[in-house]
């Protein structure tokens, strides 16, 4: 028992990500990663405090970071370095005083009820008004941002947030905004506010994207950076699968991971597997489809294979690319040690699992008629007698499924005869009935049935047409956005010359 922890342990070192994904955030940010490890009990703890203790050192968290010192040095008290922190304790409370002095004339007009409703649009024209009628000029307004900046690093993020707020509304300093959004964004995150954090990440994307950078290394390196912020929101937000998608899978970002961040792989893998409940849902566009998400998730990973790999991408290769199910089987035992002590993915262990599982079942029964219970148990890792409880299960819901869709239509069909007639829409039905409609934890992507000690695959019917269709649909959707690239690539070669 004790080699199987050690070997557990040893898995969890070798694929951790947190040093790569360290590189890439806010010294606020790394902080809860540093939390996360010291309770997963994978790293020396003296070698994690001492990390606390070197991140934390310049910020104006004085009484923390002194308490981590005595702590890093078990219990012992140094004189002279004592006498540091309360002098660099009473400097951050003279700076906060000052702040809060200078920066309470400047709330409390923008918190006025009368100015917020003289507001307009223009930032130029209320940058005019508060100068006319309160004497605040832009460079008042600019304390906003300082004292945002020093409450952020005294660990008041909720007040930090508020700062930058107001901050934003009236700056038209073009650097100190994007550096506004950056902190906004940190803020949002660091309080647990998904929703804001959520709508900090649009602000921030579209910044990064529209922002006409000198260097196109700059830009990567914003770029780099937003993908790795954007795992806290991503992994937290309910639609965040779906949305960490979108954005992974869209060209410029999808360039940036290959270019200098593949380790992010892992987690647009688990979003794609773990998103797998949409697969019957009509995207918007073919692009969002999630066949079309699998393949180029796979046609990504087998290009990063030779610089980047772990059991996640590991699993995904084998199972598609190399069709090797006693190598997925093994990487699938490796994922659910490495998600486990993921900061990020250890809150979809457990769903990652089920979709990995269900995955493998169809792709191993999609090459056979006839499977010995037994023998997709042990891939599976599941009893026989559990296996044979979720065939009958499925069978026992497709039926149902079919009554109800049946039941469905007919009632649907005296609704709209009853509509023509009194002119009344009831839009709620089918909605209703779709939430009610029970869904089992695992699902073969075809029907199956039991007999004896084997279960029968009735395969269906997939003729060349259909295959044609399928692979071609898209076609339309590409060549208009290949169009639209190409338009802007020439117009923009044009523009210098003009």
């Amino acid at each position: 028992m004790s080699s199987e922890v050690k070997s557990a342990s040893s898995l969890a070192v070798k694929y951790d990500l947190s040093q790569n994904i360290m590189q890439h955030l806010d010294r606020h940010l790394i902080f809860p990663l540093l939390e996360f490890l010291s309770l997963r009990h994978t790293h020396d703890p003296k070698e994690l405090l001492q990390a606390k203790y070197d991140l934390l050192k310049d910020t104006n968290m004085t009484d923390y970071v002194a308490n981590l010192w005595t702590e890093l040095h078990g219990g012992q008290t140094d004189e002279a370095l004592a006498n540091q922190f309360a002098e660099k304790r009473k400097s951050v409370l003279d700076e906060l005083s000052e702040l809060e002095e200078e920066v309470q004339g400047i709330l409390g007009v923008l918190e006025n009820p009368d100015l917020i409703a003289a507001l307009r649009q223009d930032k130029g024209q209320n940058l005019q008004h508060l100068q006319e009628h309160y004497n605040i000029t832009p460079e008042r307004i600019a304390v906003l941002y300082k004292f945002a900046q020093f409450q952020y690093n005294c660990g008041n993020y909720g007040g930090a947030s508020d700062l930058l707020y107001h901050f934003r509304a009236f700056s038209k300093d073009p650097e100190l905004n994007a550096s506004a959004t950056w902190g906004k964004f940190a803020s949002e995150i660091l309080t647990v506010d998904w929703e804001g954090a959520m709508e900090e990440l649009g602000k921030l994307r579209e910044m990064v994207d529209s922002r006409n950078f000198k260097d196109a290394a700059i830009q990567l390196k914003d770029r780099t950076w937003l993908l790795h912020w954007s795992l806290f929101p991503l992994f937290n937000h309910a639609n965040g699968c779906d949305t960490l998608c979108d954005l992974f899978f869209y060209t410029p970002y999808l360039n940036t991971i290959q270019t200098s961040c593949p380790w992010l792989l892992r987690y647009l893998a688990v979003a794609v597997v773990t998103n797998q409940n949409n697969a019957n849902q009509k995207p918007r566009n073919p692009r969002q489809s999630y066949q079309r998400r699998m393949r180029d998730l796979i046609r990504i990973i087998n290009q990063e294979s030779y610089e980047y790999s772990d059991p996640v991408t590991s699993f995904v290769s084998a199972l598609y690319s190399e069709v090797d199910f006693e190598k997925a089987q093994r990487c699938l035992r490796e994922c659910e040690e490495v998600l486990k002590t993921d900061f990020f993915l250890v809150s979809l262990c457990d769903h990652f699992m089920e979709a990995a599982r269900k995955l493998l079942a169809e792709a191993y029964c999609r090459i056979h008629s006839v499977i010995s219970v037994d023998e997709l148990a042990n891939k599976l890792e599941m009893d026989s007698a559990q296996l044979i409880q979720l065939v009958e299960n499925q069978n026992n819901t497709s039926s149902s499924t079919a009554a109800a869709a049946s039941s469905s239509q007919a009632n649907l069909d005296e609704s709209d005869a009853a509509s023509s007639t009194t002119g009344d829409i009831i839009p709620e039905t089918e909605t209703t009935t779709e939430a009610e409609e029970p869904e089992p934890e695992l699902q073969f992507g075809f029907k199956a049935k039991m007999d004896g000690e084997s279960i029968i695959i009735e395969h269906p019917k997939y003729s060349a047409f259909q295959q044609i269709i399928d692979r071609t649909k898209s076609l339309g959707y590409e060549s208009q956005n290949l169009e639209q690239t190409l338009s802007r690539s020439i117009a923009d070669l044009k523009l210098p010359s003009a």
